[in-house]
């Protein structure tokens, strides 16, 4: 199953590299002059809403053909050093910054509520072993229980971004 998703984000890949429509994107981005953070947190946000309603693999294979071109145009292009980059660090060093930042966010919309897709499987689980029983994991109950991983992650995005972007 996971051979033919990787299959058709190939295939997916290939029809946006012919159409050019994330180059296109990159540019109608760069022409407007959005500020580096601000396309990053427009990115992040989307990854946190669609964390809630997708699955991992399949979320990050169907958007980072849009979002690594803008990234890479907002950061001042391909071949761009760390001076005078938009976000202050090498094309090499923003592959894995945002890699990592992506991977904390999706993570992040798995276990939000009200619609987080670890909620669900937790509340299916929980109605399997009761059989015949309306499950007892309610809303309220999974965000008690997910506080702490929340603020975990939150915490570690406060310290990534400012991080490398060189503010205090």
């Amino acid at each position: 199953m996971i051979f033919f998703i990787v299959l058709g984000a190939g295939f997916y890949n290939s029809f946006l590299a012919l159409s050019q429509v994330p180059q296109e994107l990159s540019n109608w981005v760069v022409g407007h002059g959005f500020a580096p953070m601000t396309v990053l947190a427009m990115i992040l946000l989307f990854y946190l809403v669609f964390g809630c309603l997708m699955d991992s693999l399949s979320m990050i294979l169907l958007v980072i053909p849009f979002f690594w071109p803008v990234l890479v145009e907002v950061n001042g292009g391909l071949y761009q050093m760390a001076d005078g980059a938009g976000f202050g660090m090498s094309t090499e060093d923003l592959k894995i910054w945002f890699g990592i930042l992506a991977l904390i966010v999706v993570e992040l919309g798995l276990i939000t509520p009200p619609v987080g897709m670890n909620f669900m499987v937790r509340k299916t689980l929980a109605s399997a072993f009761k059989a015949g029983t309306p499950p007892a994991i309610d809303a309220g109950k999974n965000f008690t229980v997910s506080r702490p991983r929340l603020k975990a992650c939150w915490t570690s995005l406060g310290v990534i971004v400012p991080g490398y972007t060189g503010t205090p």
